[in-house]
C-alpha cells in the first residue's frame, strides 16, 4: 500500500515536491489566473490544500490512483484534526 511510503515523506520532501508543483504552476497556470495554494499557514504548518497537491503529484507524470481514505490519512499524519478530505 502506498500510504506507508507517502507518510514517510519528510518536510524536506514535501517542500521539494511543492517546489516542482510551483514551477509547473508558474509555467502553465499562473497566466490564466489560477491560484496556487500556500504551502504554509500563518502558524508555519503545512496547509491541507498544499498537502493534497503534493500527495496527488508524487511521481508525476506517472501518478497513482488513490482513495479518499488514503489522502485523508496522509493529511492526518501532519494535522490530526482533519476529519475528512473532500
Amino acid at each position: 500500500m502506498f500510504m506507508k511510503n507517502y507518510t514517510r515523506l519528510t518536510k524536506k520532501d514535501i517542500r521539494k515536491q511543492y517546489s516542482l508543483i510551483k514551477s509547473y504552476y508558474k509555467k502553465h497556470l499562473k497566466k490564466f489566473g489560477v491560484v496556487l495554494p500556500k504551502l504554509y499557514d500563518a502558524n508555519k504548518k503545512f496547509t491541507k490544500n498544499a498537502l493534497t497537491l503534493v500527495y496527488l503529484s508524487i511521481g508525476y507524470p506517472d501518478t497513482k490512483i488513490i482513495s479518499k481514505t488514503e489522502l485523508t490519512e496522509f493529511i492526518r499524519f501532519f494535522d490530526k484534526k482533519v476529519n475528512d478530505v473532500q
